[in-house]
């Protein structure tokens, strides 16, 4: 019997460490997030660096040279917290995935019986070794449902990497053409500074009155006023730009790389609905969130069963008689036969698939009105600025030659001045609202456009 029990209750023990080994999975994380990272450049052309520290993220642009919009959505994406908070849910995610697999801790019991006082007999003796193999039916569900879970935290985060990178590119576009309404503004003012002291030298002259250079100085200090709105704007884009890269302490004393103009989007409309529902990764989130639903449907269909559990028993009596054999416990579902919490896992899945259809639709929307949008904003600019601006300037024209024939006096120069600026800066509200609207399509099918 001593001999029985010293072969039976290692090989029990050897069962369940292989079983249990037989679910090791890796929890680093670093081959997820270099997936991640994969997806980003794939879908958006962006490269991401999560391993390097905040500190050195900065080096990739010196705070004082010309700051592109693409240096900027690469030091956003090294910088961001938000971005480095979901690294460790893809961390966590992947630890999720390797205790998925395992089994529970098989359970040691040893026990010892003493007589008491007016008792016969002598010292009792008794160990166990039980693991719950129940766990064994659902498993590879519990493996599924965590891995689809990984794969939606991978896909969430470079979905947020692709969100983060159209915001920046928009806010340099903003700080951009903010920064071009300033100068203007600036321009016209010292124009109208210039057209002042003109017009005291004539009032000197006895060749003007005292009320054209009181009409020009009403239209200098209202130009001032303009300006320096214009100016807090550009400077306050600035810095909202620094606070999405993560400098937000960064001196915003720097040169801003200056935005092409935008193309219409010649583009068809199919060719963005395709892009919007193969190419976006939160609908890919969403799919992945579906199926980790399902697999926990499953999971909850095996394991409503109850608790089994399965080992061997030894016992030695005051005899000295040694005994050992085999134990089994099962839970009887009498009372909780399971049934509601499969009901409601089953509803968790349904919900599930039924919120990843409705991004996919929200994602295909979204993607045709940006489509729309952005072929209408780039053509409204385009026009603008090939026919109207040309007029204002020539209307510009016609004014100064008028003013120096005499034929008009100065208000009417000033005038035509301020038209030609309020056209100009138009010009530019129209070019930033393409650019922008062109980051929202870029946005909406999920990272590239085709060529």
């Amino acid at each position: 019997m001593n001999r029985r029990a010293s072969l039976v209750l290692p090989s029990a023990a050897a069962a369940v460490l292989l079983a249990g080994a037989a679910g090791c999975v890796s929890t680093d994380p670093r081959a997820d997030v270099e997936r991640s990272r994969a997806l980003v450049a794939e879908r958006a052309g962006l490269h991401a660096d999560w391993f390097a520290p905040l500190d050195a993220a900065a080096a990739r642009w010196d705070g004082t040279s010309d700051l592109s919009a693409d240096d900027a959505v690469a030091v956003a994406l090294a910088r961001n917290p938000a971005l480095r908070a979901r690294l460790e849910t893809v961390a966590a995610a992947r630890a999720d995935l390797a205790q998925a697999g395992l089994l529970p801790n098989p359970v040691l019991s040893l026990s010892l019986g003493f007589p008491i006082a007016g008792a016969d007999g002598g010292t009792q003796m008794g160990a166990s070794l039980v693991q719950n193999f129940a766990s064994l039916l659902s498993r590879s569900r519990r493996i599924d449902a965590a891995a689809a879970e990984l794969d939606r935290a991978v896909l969430e985060l470079s979905d947020h990497a692709i969100e983060l990178a159209a915001r920046v590119y928009a806010l340099h576009a903003r700080a951009d053409f903010a920064e071009r309404a300033a100068a203007l503004g600036e321009e016209n003012a010292a124009l109208v500074r210039r057209s002042l002291e003109i017009t005291n030298r004539r009032v000197g002259a006895g060749e003007s009155s005292r009320l054209d250079a009181n009409r020009v100085r009403v239209i200098l200090l209202q130009t001032e006023v303009e300006s320096a709105q214009l100016r807090a704007a550009a400077d306050a884009a600035r810095r909202d730009l620094l606070g999405a890269i993560g400098l937000p302490e960064a001196s915003a004393e720097f040169k801003l790389a200056p935005v092409g103009d935008p193309l219409a989007a010649d583009i068809d409309e199919s060719v963005v609905v395709g892009l919007a529902a193969t190419q976006r990764l939160d609908v890919a989130a969403a799919q992945a969130a579906a199926t980790a639903a399902a697999a926990r449907a499953g999971e909850a269909d095996r394991s409503r069963w109850g608790a089994a559990e399965a080992g061997a028993g030894y016992d030695r009596d005051e005899n000295g008689r040694d005994t050992l054999g085999p134990s089994v416990a099962v839970e009887v579902p009498i009372f909780d036969t399971g049934r509601a919490k499969v009901e409601s896992a089953r509803a968790e899945a349904r919900r599930a698939a039924h919120e990843a259809a409705s991004v996919r639709q929200a994602a295909i929307a979204a993607a045709r009105a940006a489509w729309v949008n952005a072929r209408a904003d780039a053509t409204a600019a385009q026009r603008f600025g090939a026919e109207i601006v040309q007029l204002a300037d020539e209307n510009l024209e016609l004014a100064r030659r008028a003013y120096d024939a005499g034929e008009t006096d100065l208000t009417v120069l000033l005038d035509t001045q301020r038209e030609r600026l309020a056209v100009k800066l138009e010009l530019l509200r129209l070019r930033e609202r393409a650019a922008l609207s062109r980051v929202d399509l870029w946005r909406a099918v999920g990272g590239r456009l085709p060529d």
